[in-house]
């Protein structure tokens, strides 16, 4: 939900954003779903080849780590998400997603057109759209305290 604005307290509106971050758990997957190894291709860059059998069981992907930034106003309500990834699991060397896959590109919804979260636009946006969201969403990883975190200069 986002929260007050203006420093933390001493604004007169509500800032439209929030952050969302989640860490996977890190371990070898023992159910759900498939288990991802990244393997580097050539310097800097690395594929995602999924090893093992699936298991239909819900469960925590080794490499499910993400921030996202929420925005909610009168005029936008959307979600914009954005990976990391590892070698080996949260905790092992952190490599750059790969760019084909959707760890690389990322997510995006549009929630007042699809308020399910199914069909991600993270491709359709304009290099100037994801620069803006990357950019708060990469201000509010790196801000510390409610002061700095609820600064109109976050915007």
């Amino acid at each position: 939900v986002p929260g007050p604005a203006g420093g933390g307290g001493g604004g007169t509106g509500w800032r439209n954003y929030t952050l969302i971050q989640y860490y996977g758990e890190g371990g070898v997957e023992s159910c759900g779903a498939y288990h991802n190894r990244y393997y580097e291709i050539e310097a800097g860059r690395h594929r995602a080849v999924i090893e093992g059998n699936y298991i239909s069981a819900p469960c925590d992907g080794m490499n499910n780590t993400y921030s996202c930034v929420r925005r909610a106003s009168a005029s936008v309500d959307d979600i914009f998400c954005q990976f990391t990834c590892f070698l080996d699991g949260p905790g092992g060397q952190q490599v750059d997603c790969p760019k084909q896959e959707p760890e690389g590109y990322g997510e995006y919804y549009d929630l007042r057109k699809d308020p399910y979260q199914q069909q991600n636009m993270a491709r359709e946006l304009t290099e100037d759209q994801r620069k803006t969201l990357a950019a708060l969403l990469h201000r509010l990883e790196n801000c510390s305290g409610q002061r700095e975190c609820n600064s109109e200069q976050l915007e």
